[in-house]
């Protein structure tokens, strides 16, 4: 029989009655009531050496997981970057791209599902259809007759925000080199850490979170700050950030552009004209900005011309992979030009 034995739980267990003596001299003791110290001793470290075991065992499990976690998101971001670049490429193969709306092929989400059972979505959003905060960027002699401002205030409000001036004001003074201010400016200098505006255009959603009036509980309306009746749109939902050079306004799509965005550029008092604008698009896309004029007026169109335009010039792609493991996402903001040239602005993974 030997001298010692594992247990069911891995331990170590030593049969003294079996030669136990043959233990003693590595410690230099002898038999007798040092040898209940010495068992115990043993056991001790017998113990602590499973504990290690096991410990190591824990810990290269849990890289091996984080490793194999890593390589699969690698494999899905190589995955949906192709997805993004085939909804680039279909883009640029519209047969017309001078006129863009929701009944083309490339505003269709897809999905398909990959042999692991990972569920892959693509949708190509037309940035176009909102209106673009950085509009606020223009110099006051690049400024059509009716000021970005004023079509902000009107989208905001349309959006439950019955008093947007302030807001808007304080967007102004960020992005306007022109006309620093100086009332915002020292709110700005008295935050933790303090910091200035930009003076510049808006960089990103996350830049217009450092503007007085604007966090990300605006951006997140609760259903009790909800207003009753019409106001109840997600300002989210209707306007974008384009990060880009720009001498006039750019202008968004009639074909695209939601009820609060046509009403925040033609006016409320025009809704049933914005109602049968978006009934009569929905049978056959307008072609021509000037197709309103029947509807609206000439004098109205010439006001509201530089905001409206029946092409999409901006897009983002977006690719996203739902699995029982990970979820994974990317995202290209593109600009098509009108012969179709593809050019990436931003990627985001």
């Amino acid at each position: 029989m030997s001298w010692f034995s594992y247990s069911r739980f891995g331990f170590l267990i030593i049969r003294p009655k079996l030669k136990c003596r043959s233990f003693l001299p590595i410690f230099g003791m002898k038999q007798g009531r040092n040898g209940g110290f010495v068992l115990v001793l043993v056991l001790v470290l017998m113990a602590a050496l499973s504990f290690m075991i096991v410990r190591a065992q824990v810990s290269a499990r849990t890289t091996l997981n984080a490793e194999e976690s890593h390589l699969l998101n690698e494999r899905l971001r190589h995955i949906l970057t192709g997805s993004v670049l085939n909804s680039l490429r279909e883009l640029a193969n519209d047969e017309n791209t001078s006129v863009d709306h929701l009944g083309e092929k490339w505003a269709v989400p897809r999905q398909y599902e990959l042999p692991d059972e990972t569920r892959v979505v693509v949708r190509v959003i037309d940035v176009n259809r909102f209106f673009d905060m950085n509009n606020m960027y223009l110099m006051a002699t690049e400024s059509p007759a009716l000021s970005p401002e004023r079509v902000l205030a009107n989208i905001m409000t349309l959006c439950g925000d019955l008093a947007p001036q302030e807001r808007v004001d304080a967007l102004k003074e960020w992005v306007d080199p022109e006309h620093p201010g100086t009332r915002e400016e020292r709110y700005y200098m008295e935050q933790e850490p303090p910091y200035r505006p930009s003076r510049t255009w808006l960089a990103s959603w996350r830049e217009i979170l450092l503007v007085q009036g604007f966090d990300p509980v605006y951006f997140e309306r609760s259903p009790e700050d909800r207003m009753p009746g019409d106001l109840n749109a997600d300002i989210i939902d209707q306007v974008s950030i384009l990060p880009v050079r720009r001498t006039r306004p750019i202008p968004v799509n009639i074909n695209t552009a939601s009820r609060e965005v046509m009403l925040g550029i033609l006016g409320y008092e025009r809704e049933p004209m914005v109602r049968y604008i978006i009934e009569s698009r929905e049978e056959i896309p307008f072609r021509s900005v000037e197709d309103l004029s029947a509807i609206a007026g000439m004098d109205v169109l010439r006001d509201v011309r530089a905001y409206l335009d029946v092409r999409s010039e901006f897009y983002t792609v977006e690719a996203r992979a739902y699995s029982a493991v990970v979820t994974s996402s990317v995202m290209a903001l593109a600009r098509r030009g009108a012969d179709g040239t593809i050019q990436v602005l931003r990627w985001v993974y």
